[in-house]
Order: C-alpha cells, then sequence, then structure tokens
C-alpha cells in the first residue's frame, strides 16, 4: 500500500494533505487514554498516567491504537450508511504521545470495492504520521484487504 506521493523531503502531513481527499482534527487529552482502556478493558499503563507511562520510556501517557484507528473509522463513515461485513488493517508507525492535536487524513475509493478508504493519522506536534491503514467494508471487503 502506497499511501506518501510527492517529494520525501517535505514533511509527511504536507505530503497527505495534498494527496488525501479529505481530514479531520482532533485534541486529545491525557484522559482519553484511561477512558478508552477502562471502556475496552486493556488496562495498559502506557495509556493509563503520565507517570506510569515515564516509567516505560515515554513522555506522557499514549493514545491507545484502536482508539485512533477507532476514530479514524468513524470519520470516514460521517454521513455513510453502514455496510457489512467490514474490514480494516492498520499499522502503528509510532506513539502517539497525550495530550496532542491529531489529523486524520483519508483518500476515499480503493478500486473494486463498494466502499474503501486508506487513511493515516499525523501528529500536529510533531509533523509524523503515528498510524496508517486501510478501511473497506461491502460485500468484497474481507477478500481484498
Amino acid at each position: 500500500m502506497r499511501l506518501l506521493q510527492g517529494n520525501s523531503k517535505q514533511s509527511e502531513p504536507e505530503l497527505y494533505v495534498r494527496s488525501f481527499q479529505a481530514s479531520e482534527k482532533w485534541q486529545l487529552s491525557t484522559q482519553d487514554g484511561p477512558q478508552f482502556a477502562a471502556l475496552n478493558g486493556d488496562i495498559n499503563f502506557i495509556h493509563l498516567h503520565p507517570i506510569l507511562a515515564r516509567l516505560f520510556g515515554f513522555r506522557s501517557n499514549i493514545a491507545h491504537g484502536v482508539y485512533l484507528v477507532s476514530k479514524s473509522i468513524a470519520a470516514m463513515q460521517t454521513g455513510k450508511q453502514q455496510q457489512y461485513p467490514q474490514a480494516v488493517c492498520a499499522s502503528l508507525k509510532r506513539p502517539a504521545v497525550l495530550p496532542g492535536q491529531f489529523t486524520c487524513h483519508w483518500q476515499q475509493g480503493i478500486p473494486g470495492v463498494a466502499f474503501s478508504s486508506e487513511f493515516a493519522v499525523c501528529s500536529e506536534e510533531t509533523g509524523k504520521t503515528v498510524l496508517s491503514g486501510r478501511y473497506m467494508c461491502g460485500k468484497d471487503a474481507v477478500a481484498k484487504i
């Protein structure tokens, strides 16, 4: 899967903004980590509190990857009718340190699939991609992911 296009000397978000069709900005707080951990039952110290995350080498607590993927899917589905089955494949690139401002960029339309998107979540602070992936839904979704 190729997400980036253009001159590699430019910052990644600039490339995404130019090559992807849509985006949504998020302001995430240090409370988003423990709230999502309580919701999904994945109690990992790096998501719970800045002090606990520092014990594991992070400067603050970090967002859960599944949280970022679910926010991305919600952004891409805004105003669209749900289709099933759904499939997603995502790759974490680096930690999403909280608090922070992030932007989800996505490109609609992978050939041969009714509804599909490639997406990336970028940190506004560092200008780097923290997560990228592909989302599809419809009868061919599982076979093409």
